[in-house]
């Protein structure tokens, strides 16, 4: 064979190699479509692996299932209650209770409801008692029962936590936080205790982290956090640490911008520490836990970047652009390992966000992430 045979061989192989199926194909592929527009919206994944989706701006009391296998939405039964920016928890016995959120209709903020997949339907809950905006958090503990604590009321944050039995539907309760806490996060521990992390208290002051024991219902210190932070978000680790992504630090108290910082909390000391920073400064991102273990962020601010986080190595690794911006969004990992991001807050026809968001920034679109 000559030279120039070989030459053509090696071309070719090149070429084919080049544009074998699969070649330079992307992780994030468009999904279906919901039936409206949303942002402030929650998604839970059920226990027979549908994604509910439920709420949000502009059409806050519509709910919708995500069937995975087929990639499709249908429409389920209203909430009757307009609600964007609210809680949702998959309880044990797989109904899904929903709270709170921005006050659209008067008294919102204090309404409880319960869906049940097998019948679609939804009753109402015993009221929270005491009115409270999006910043609140809801965590399962071991025992079945809800934590709600934190969140804003109608003089600002608030201290105030209770718990939410499921068996007999009754909010009751319990010891307030060491602050008060909004635009905080709270992560359930392995040995079953609650970790909320930073926030902001009354006056815009830095929260500091605290830790909540079923067991005798009470708060005590959870460490110095490397960085005071607000507008994160957080994600408990296979091995039990908790790690804290992103948000906006206090460091400047007009218009603080978002920061990249990431940080880890070890609870067998206590203790946090610094780890890898972000490809991308962000606030009203997501943080996932896929499959194997990594930690997967999504959107934020201005940005279309999907980053891993690698437990191994502490670094972030860049996986692909979503096809849009997205803010106030959902991220979900299905039974097949998969990602489902749905609506949030994207670019308007200007190329930005309008002033403090509008619904016309809302989007129905979803997107899918293979890892």
């Amino acid at each position: 064979m000559s030279n120039l045979e070989r030459l053509l061989v090696v071309a070719a192989t090149v070429t084919l190699a080049l544009t074998a199926p699969g070649c330079d194909e992307s992780p994030i592929e468009d999904g279906a479509e919901m039936s409206t527009k949303r942002l402030g919206h929650t998604a839970t994944r059920l226990v027979d692996g549908r994604v509910l989706v439920v709420g949000g701006d502009p059409d806050g009391a519509s709910a919708e299932l995500y069937d995975p296998d087929a990639n499709s939405w249908s429409s389920t039964a209203s909430t009757g209650t307009v609600r964007s920016s609210h809680a949702a928890m998959r309880l044990g016995d797989g109904r899904v209770l929903i709270f709170g959120g921005d006050e659209v209709q008067p008294g919102t903020t204090m309404t409880v409801q319960v869906f049940d997949p097998q019948q679609e339907t939804w009753t109402s809950a015993q009221p929270v008692g005491t009115a409270s905006i999006h910043t609140r958090t809801a965590t399962l503990l071991n025992n079945g029962v809800v934590l709600l604590a934190g969140g804003q009321g109608p003089e600002g944050n608030v201290d105030l936590a209770g718990l939410y039995d499921p068996a007999n539907g009754a909010w009751s309760p319990t010891t307030p936080l060491l602050q008060t806490h909004a635009f905080h996060t709270a992560t359930a521990l392995n040995d079953g205790r609650v970790l909320i992390a930073g926030g902001a208290q009354k006056y815009g002051k830095p929260a500091a982290a605290e830790l909540f024991d079923p067991q005798t219902e009470t708060w005590s210190p959870a460490g110095a956090m490397v960085q005071q932070r607000f507008h994160h978000e957080a994600v408990r680790l296979s091995d039990g640490r908790v790690i804290v992504a992103g948000g906006k630090g206090f460091e400047q108290a007009y218009k603080p911008p978002s920061i990249t910082s990431v940080e880890l909390y070890d609870p067998a000391t206590n203790t946090w520490q610094s780890t890898g920073s972000m490809n991308a400064a962000r606030t009203g991102h997501t943080l996932t836990l896929l499959a194997d273990g990594s930690p997967v962020v999504t959107g934020g601010d201005k940005h279309d970047l999907l980053e891993t986080y690698s437990v191994s190595n502490g670094k972030w690794h860049q996986e692909g652009d979503l096809d849009r911006w997205r803010h106030d969004h959902t991220a979900t990992l299905l039974e097949n390992g998969r990602l489902l991001v749905t609506g949030g807050m994207t670019k308007n026809s200007a190329g930005g966000f309008l002033d403090n968001g509008t619904t016309n920034d809302a989007t129905d679109t979803t997107e899918l992430y293979t890892p």
